[in-house]
This record gives C-alpha cells, sequence and structure tokens, in this order.
C-alpha cells in the first residue's frame, strides 16, 4: 500500500519523457518533410510570370526579397509602391524582390494587377502552393522573407514592412555604392506631367503606374 503514490508518480513521469520524446520526434519528421520554417533559401525554383526562374544558385552573393502576396490583401497593396521605389533604387547594386501570389488567387487577376501596376520587379505564381511549403508554410499575407547574398534567411515577418529598417538592413549586404549609381535617379519617373496625365499614370512614392482598376485594389 505505501508503494503506490511512488509507483504513479514514476508513471507520471515516464509519461511526460514519453511525451516530450513523441513531440520531438513529431517536430523532426515535420523537418524532415520540408514543413518546417527554414533558416536558409530552401532547395526550389521559383518561376516567374515573365519566363525567369529564381532559385539558390542563380541568387548566389546577391540579396533576396521574396514576399508573399494577395491580390485581396490591402496591406500587400498599400505595400507595393515602397517595394517598387526599393527596387528601382537597389536592384542596379544586386538587390533582387521577387513577390509570390498564394495558391488561392486565380492566376488571370494576378497576371492582369501585375500587368496594369507595371510592377518593375518578378511576380510568381504558386498554384499548387509548393513554394509556400518551401518557405515554411507561408498563409498569412503579406509575409516577406529576406535572404542574404550567402543564402541564409536574415529575417522573416508577417505583416507590414519597417521599409527605414529594412532599406537599411539591405544596404549593409550591398557592396559600397559608386559615384556613378549616387548621381543616377532612383527610379522616379522622369516624363512631363502631361504625359503623366494623358498615359493615365499615377505617382506614388516617386513611382508611376496605370490607375487601379478593381475593387479589390481600393
Amino acid at each position: 500500500m505505501g508503494k503506490g503514490p511512488s509507483l504513479r508518480g514514476g508513471r507520471v513521469r515516464w509519461a511526460a519523457v514519453l511525451l516530450v520524446a513523441g513531440l520531438l520526434l513529431a517536430t523532426l519528421a515535420l523537418r524532415d518533410r520540408g514543413g518546417g520554417v527554414p533558416n536558409r533559401f530552401p532547395p526550389i525554383s521559383i518561376a516567374t510570370i515573365d519566363g525567369r526562374s529564381f532559385d539558390p544558385a542563380t541568387m548566389e552573393g546577391r540579396p533576396l526579397l521574396v514576399t508573399f502576396w494577395s491580390t485581396t490583401c490591402l496591406v500587400c497593396l498599400r505595400e507595393m509602391p515602397d517595394l517598387e521605389a526599393l527596387y528601382r533604387r537597389l536592384s542596379p547594386r544586386g538587390f533582387e524582390i521577387i513577390a509570390v501570389s498564394m495558391p488561392w488567387d486565380p492566376p488571370g487577376e494576378v497576371v492582369r494587377l501585375a500587368r496594369s501596376r507595371a510592377l518593375p520587379y518578378p511576380v510568381a505564381l504558386d498554384v499548387d502552393g509548393a513554394v509556400a511549403r518551401a518557405f515554411g508554410d507561408v498563409s498569412a499575407t503579406p509575409t516577406h522573407v529576406l535572404i542574404d547574398p550567402g543564402g541564409a534567411i536574415a529575417f522573416r515577418r508577417a505583416g507590414a514592412l519597417d521599409f527605414p529598417g529594412l532599406d537599411r538592413r539591405i544596404q549593409s549586404m550591398l557592396g559600397p555604392m559608386r559615384a556613378s549609381e549616387a548621381a543616377a535617379p532612383s527610379g522616379l519617373d522622369r516624363r512631363p506631367r502631361s504625359m503623366l496625365r494623358s498615359s493615365g499614370a499615377f505617382p506614388v512614392a516617386g513611382i508611376s503606374g496605370p490607375a487601379p482598376r478593381s475593387r479589390s485594389m481600393l
């Protein structure tokens, strides 16, 4: 009779140990299947709507921002002018952006929006969700993943970006700016205002693009 409580206590401890071990094994199995959050550019090729492809080998030595977005995500749409300005300013120095649409986005709507806004950076469809899974089962938009020139993931953020902080972080990954780059325009549209009005373009944060027409962009 006196050994009952100690036996029960031992069983509880063993049950706790087995539970922890089971959770650990499940976590390792999930990581082996590619379901965990990676710490490097995953071994996947991202195909864009203009026929290009990006993978760890093609992006070696260059910083890359992978941004997961949706045509119905208002935060994503509000961030586009800032992403455009960032891309126009830093892409001549090797920086790249890939905007990956979500699996539920109609491909035709993604292509229409990218063309209507004249997005300067590559846009990719992810109809089967393979890219989102490779980057850790991304399901929230926007989700941003910054990859450094060595292929390591420098940061991952769900939600709106801190653009001044992001700019500083990317600048630290790039080489020193040459005098010719410092003197070059920062992606600003230099056309006369009359031409902008006649073409239906609208300047936003120094970037011009076609005015949005769909309700999802309001």
